[in-house]
């Protein structure tokens, strides 16, 4: 158990990398300079975004971001031995404080490592994921670093069975629930990311907003809170506490609630009155029901995830395409291969299609945006627009 271990000999048994974002007028052979000096390490610096040299714990690199606004760069870190890599967090917080700036959406990613041998726990690639995130206190992390939570989400609001409509989930059996039958997307929304938990590492960005290089006490404390999460889902990864459960009958009674109002056309209809449906363009009652069913889980993630409750839904059947029009979207839902027309959304999306829309805090992946679109604040990445779309602003 986590409270019969010394934190010491958890702390000496962790490696920490860091990817520090940040702005700054310099240029990049100076700021390597400076680094280098500063931090006692080799600083290579490069001009592409893409190139693929990976740090070390001698080396580190420094590139620019994918952000469009001013001079944005990264410095990466190797994995580094605990006590180290915290040294060099707050030293890199100081020499962003002298030579540049961080905005509200900068963030400082800490990939962790754990010495599973020494420490006699199971494999990261074993994490119960289910039990690392209701034993987190993302609230009280949201309030230190983005309290209007504008940029991150709770990850516990878009966890789902993998089959909605034919995994029967009840609070009565949380205590025997498999976190292998629930789906945990990934997201650039989200602080935590499990996409190399094979590897042996987990990914967090907590840490991050304006001028963050300033919190030092709190960018420890957040570090240190992780670590010892990490440690306790793996230490005891089937028991819940109390307050764990409660965070779970939480979410399952919301997942109960959207599965219910989404299972059937007449249940839907009944929940959400204000939203119309068609397939291609037609109301009749009998198109509807039989096509139903192929909509029924993109309607289920707009409905639990996006606080959809108004608007248009058409499905055209010759391009199995589902089309929303008149809608209001948020809270960063991950969403693919659907055309959105006249919204207002705040999302992840992939493969979209967008025409005459606004988009705030919103991340766009190979997507494509038509006339009149209004894009704030967002990251655009290898998507297509034509001349007409007005972009704002990205990062």
């Amino acid at each position: 158990m986590f409270l019969e271990i010394n934190k010491k000999d958890l702390f000496e048994n962790t490696l920490v990398a860091f990817n520090f974002e940040f702005y700054s007028p310099l240029k990049k052979n100076e700021l390597a300079a400076k680094f280098a000096r500063n931090l006692g390490k080799k600083v290579k610096w490069f001009a592409n975004v893409n190139e693929t040299m990976q740090p070390s714990i001698e080396i580190f690199k420094l590139a620019p971001t994918l952000s469009s606004k001013f001079n944005s760069v990264s410095l990466s870190t190797g994995l580094i031995p605990y006590h180290e890599a915290v040294h060099i967090m707050l030293r890199t917080m100081n020499i962003i404080n002298d030579v540049g700036f961080a905005l509200d959406t900068n963030r400082v990613i800490c990939k962790i490592e754990l010495n599973e041998e020494e420490l006699r726990i199971p494999n990261l690639k074993n994490l119960n994921n289910l039990k690392y995130l209701v034993g987190i206190n993302e609230e009280k992390l949201f309030e230190t670093w983005d309290p209007e939570k504008k940029y991150k989400r709770n990850r516990l609001a878009f966890i789902h069975p993998k089959n909605p409509f034919t995994t029967v989930l009840k609070t009565h059996m949380m205590e025997k629930i498999n976190y292998m039958e629930l789906s945990f997307p990934e997201s650039d929304f989200f602080a935590t990311d499990f996409s190399e938990l094979g590897e042996g590492k987990l990914i967090t960005s907590y840490i991050g907003g304006k001028d963050y290089f300033l919190k030092k006490e709190e960018a420890v404390s957040t570090l240190n809170s992780i670590i010892e999460g990490l440690y306790s889902a793996l230490s005891n990864s089937s028991e819940y506490s109390v307050s764990e459960s409660r965070k779970i009958e939480e979410m399952f009674s919301k997942y109960e609630k959207a599965i219910e109002s989404t299972k059937n056309v007449t249940n839907f209809r009944r929940a959400f009155p204000e939203i119309d449906i068609y397939v291609d363009l037609r109301s009749d009652k009998y198109l509807i029901e039989s096509t139903y069913s192929l909509i029924r889980n993109d309607l289920f993630k707009l409905v639990a995830y996006g606080n959809f409750s108004k608007g248009s839904v058409n499905y055209d059947k010759s391009r199995g395409v589902l089309q929303i029009k008149n809608a209001k979207i948020d809270r960063g839902i991950l969403i693919e291969n659907i055309e959105f027309f006249d919204c207002v959304l705040t999302i992840d999306a992939k493969n979209c299609l967008f025409d005459s829309c606004t988009l705030e805090e919103s991340k766009l992946t190979g997507c494509r945006l038509h006339t009149s679109n209004r894009v704030n604040d967002s990251k655009v990445i290898e998507c297509s627009y034509t001349t007409s779309s007005l972009l704002i602003s990205v990062w």
